[in-house]
């Protein structure tokens, strides 16, 4: 069960449905790109905080989630989903969501609150601290920014807390200092050492050890970018802004092209796929490591098919959505690939990274 805050006697008190507050960002990763009219998030996000003042958080946070599905880019609905998230005392969570509306509104005062007040709570959790000093790169000049900089050095150790909440907060510190960044890929390194190429979405607790430049959409905070921080501390820089589906480079000028985690986010894959074997020489190589549908959140997706994939290669399909678009397993891939007529060169069910997804290697040649 998942609590929903202190009684009279000061217990925790329980909510009866644990799956409608799985605080994770599945539902944000597949909200992105849409649009909807001010006035109805407007009315949406004043009943949530009023079912909250009422003391019914899982109402609260049903609310913003129906409002998320259709719109993400509005720090009102982090802020509301946040100070849910601080109710049931959830409160590293809830810095999370307050850090996800600050860098929407940085110069928004309630927001900058409720990040003071629970991470006041926190202490010097180490995912805090770095997030934290982003806010201050943005905003340096706030003083309650300053303030809480400072007081997340001193440790807390939790006596005001609840003890759930005393472990759930040591577990979380645990768990940071335990998982920095994944391990380099074996396999990465014995086709790719010695050559020079980019990376597409690259990510610092993602780490190749690889010579490239880092390609991604934007300079500015992304739910990817907070992960980054959130799990070494760090994000990587980005090289060159630019849609990694449409690379602006000149025909066979790069060695290799590695990603990890990104074709599954591309709309059109095959046009994709294209432009990246357009932009590496002969004899260079295309790595890619891909999630397995069967060990992610995606398990329940339906497969992706290659028959759908040349539709929308042949209709020109484009799309603003930049959630998961294709759901594979291995051998998914491997056909795609097969089709475009292009030698594969090495094949792991298991990435050597984390695990949860496969890996497949291209040798080009032209």
């Amino acid at each position: 069960m998942i609590s929903a805050g202190m009684d009279e006697h000061n217990r925790p008190v329980e909510f009866q449905d644990e799956k409608t507050l799985q605080l994770n960002w599945t539902t944000t990763e597949n909200s992105m790109g849409k649009v909807i009219q001010s006035q109805y998030l407007f009315d949406q996000t004043d009943s949530a905080r009023e079912l909250l003042v009422k003391g019914d958080p899982a109402a609260a946070w049903n609310t913003s989630m129906k409002v998320l599905e259709d719109c993400y880019k509005d720090p009102e609905i982090f802020l509301v989903m946040g100070m849910v998230a601080d109710y049931i005392g959830n409160c590293e969570g809830a810095i999370g969501l307050f850090c996800d509306a600050f860098f929407l509104a940085p110069d928004d005062d309630e927001i900058i609150e409720k990040m003071v007040e629970t991470g006041r709570k926190i202490g010097s959790i180490s995912e805090f601290k770095p997030m934290v000093n982003e806010c201050l790169r943005i905003n340096p000049e706030n003083r309650m920014l300053k303030k809480l900089s400072r007081e997340v050095d001193i440790p807390n150790h939790y006596g005001s807390l609840p003890p759930y909440i005393s472990k759930k907060i040591s577990n979380t510190w645990n768990f940071y200092h335990r998982f920095k960044k994944l391990r380099e890929s074996a396999l990465a390194h014995r086709y790719l050492d010695g050559l020079t190429g980019i990376e597409i979405g690259g990510a610092a607790y993602n780490s190749f050890g690889l010579k490239t430049r880092n390609i991604d959409f934007t300079t500015g905070w992304t739910i990817y970018k907070r992960e980054d921080i959130r799990f070494c501390g760090e994000s990587l820089k980005v090289d060159v802004v630019a849609n990694g589906a449409i690379l602006p480079f000149s025909d066979s000028c790069l060695d290799f092209i590695v990603n990890s985690h990104v074709l599954e986010h591309i709309q059109n894959p095959i046009k994709a796929l294209k432009d990246w074997y357009r932009a590496i020489r002969n004899d260079g190589y295309l790595f890619m490591i891909v999630p397995h549908k069967e060990r992610t959140f995606d398990e329940n997706q339906k497969r992706t098919r290659l028959k759908e994939l040349i539709h929308r290669y042949e209709i020109d399909y484009s799309s603003d959505y930049y959630g998961h678009q294709n759901f594979w397993i291995t051998q998914d891939v491997v056909e795609l690939i097969s089709y475009l007529g292009w030698g594969i060169i090495d094949v792991q069910n298991f990435d050597d990274k984390l695990g949860n997804g496969f890996t497949v290697v291209v040798k080009v040649g032209k």
